[in-house]
C-alpha cells in the first residue's frame, strides 16, 4: 500500500482542487473535492472526500476516500 501512494504525486505537473461540499462539525471537517491534476502528459479528475480531524486548530488526521481505479484508468490511457 505504501509504495502505491507514493506513487501518486511522482510526475505530477500541475493540481487543482474543486471544493464541493465543506462541512464542520466539533474536531471534524468533511470536504467533498474533485482533485484536477495534470501526471504524465495526461490529465486525471479525481472525486473524492477528505476528512480532517482539528487538534489545537491543527490537522491531527487527515484521510482521503476515493476510488483508485478511476486515478489508475486516467493514468494508464
Amino acid at each position: 500500500m505504501r509504495a502505491t501512494i507514493e506513487r501518486f504525486p511522482k510526475g505530477w505537473a500541475r493540481t487543482d482542487w474543486e471544493i464541493r461540499n465543506l462541512v464542520a462539525s466539533g474536531d471534524l471537517v468533511f470536504c467533498e473535492r474533485v482533485d484536477r491534476t495534470d501526471v504524465g502528459g495526461r490529465h486525471v479528475d479525481l472525486p473524492l472526500v477528505g476528512v480532517f480531524e482539528i487538534e489545537n486548530g491543527r490537522i491531527r488526521a487527515w484521510r482521503d476516500y476515493f476510488d483508485l481505479a478511476t486515478y489508475t484508468r486516467a493514468v494508464s490511457g
